[in-house]
């Protein structure tokens, strides 16, 4: 596969990298109200939301190439 494809992977990567450090944000949100206002993690809720959608729209795109580059290949083989 190409350079690009592992280019998107990683970032893929980077990406689920930030949701797990945001779900660790969000945790103490929840289960430490009486020390933070909710109000301080509000964007965090916004941030996970479009940070899994993107990921699962690349995984999508990503999931589509390389089906088309193992079926590109596996006519080259025929």
């Amino acid at each position: 596969m190409s350079f690009e494809f592992a280019n998107r992977i990683d970032n893929l990567q980077s990406k689920a990298e930030m949701v797990r450090s945001l779900e660790s944000v969000l945790l103490v949100a929840i289960f430490h109200q009486d020390d933070f206002a909710i109000s301080d993690f509000e964007w965090a809720f916004n941030l996970l939301e479009t940070v899994t959608f993107e990921i699962s729209e690349e995984l999508k795109k990503l999931t589509e190439t390389a089906f088309e580059y193992m079926r590109k290949d596996s006519e080259k083989n025929v």
